[in-house]
């Protein structure tokens, strides 16, 4: 999965504002995804498989804030 097609993809649903901890409008996706793991509890420690949700990192610029965007939402598979 391409940057320019994430990038491209964003820039059509919307996500074009400035970053919200500097202002600038200057972001980098980084190549790759994440995943976070989700938890339903702490009880017994946390859980390293199970459930998650594949995220892109996108990065400003100036500042290096990093946001994520989930991969379903913006309408990707991950090969």
């Amino acid at each position: 999965m391409g940057t320019n097609k994430i990038g491209l993809l964003l820039q059509q649903k919307g996500a074009t504002q400035p970053c919200h901890r500097c202002g600038q409008f200057g972001f980098t996706v980084l190549n790759g995804f994440t995943n976070f793991i989700l938890q339903s509890n702490f009880r017994d420690g946390v859980e390293v498989e199970g459930a998650s949700v594949p995220v892109e990192n996108v990065a400003c610029d100036n500042c290096g804030a990093v946001t994520s965007r989930a991969v379903g939402a913006l309408g990707l598979k991950l090969d």
